[in-house]
């Protein structure tokens, strides 16, 4: 998997970018969200990379921020969005605008996005719903908002690993107790695995 490019960029376009890398320019394929934030032409700089596979090519997608490319990653993984569905979907909203809607359940707000359709943005609300976030802390004694939201990324990124959300939920809240809350999200993601 290639994480990450770092170069000069030589052409830019909304929907495209090339950056040289060491003599050879990669296109990137890049959301609107990205393109607003990048340098002028002949900038050097680093932008964060998916690399999708196909029997009959090899794509380079990128992407400014993480959570652009982890919520790429996510409507990838639903049944009939591919990746040039998820750019126009990171196009048309911004990520926490798309996450509160996924969160909400708010079709209607999705269905604004061209190319979605009613269809669509059910199916994205039905499978990214618990994976996004849309649950709330409940643990024995109350912690911290910076706490909460320390813990709310741990639990996603177990439910990232494919863990359901009960138990995803239960395993970090127990690691986060038992370390009385002073951890990293990295001890925490890893300390909670052995809860399961």
């Amino acid at each position: 998997m290639i994480t990450y490019l770092e170069g000069i960029l030589t052409e830019l376009s909304p929907t495209d970018i090339t950056l040289e890398v060491n003599g050879i320019g990669h296109e990137i394929f890049i959301p609107l969200s990205s393109f607003e934030q990048l340098p002028k032409i002949g900038s050097r700089f680093r932008i964060l990379t998916y690399l999708h596979v196909r029997e009959d090519i090899l794509r380079l997608y990128g992407f400014a921020t993480h959570d652009e490319r982890d919520l790429f990653r996510l409507l990838i993984s639903i049944s009939g969005i591919g990746p040039r569905l998820a750019l126009i979907i990171l196009s048309g909203m911004t990520v926490p605008r798309i996450k509160t809607a996924i969160s909400e359940g708010d079709i209607q707000l999705l269905c604004k996005i061209p190319g979605v359709g009613r269809k669509t943005a059910q199916r994205i609300v039905i499978e990214l719903k618990e994976r996004i976030g849309g649950f709330t802390i409940k643990t024995s004694q109350p912690i911290p908002k910076e706490e909460e939201l320390l813990l709310k990324d741990a639990i996603a990124a177990l439910m990232n690993l494919g863990y359901k959300q009960q138990s995803a939920q239960r395993a970090a809240e127990k690691a986060f107790l038992d370390n009385k809350g002073k951890i990293s999200l990295e001890n925490l993601v890893k300390k909670a695995l052995k809860y399961f």
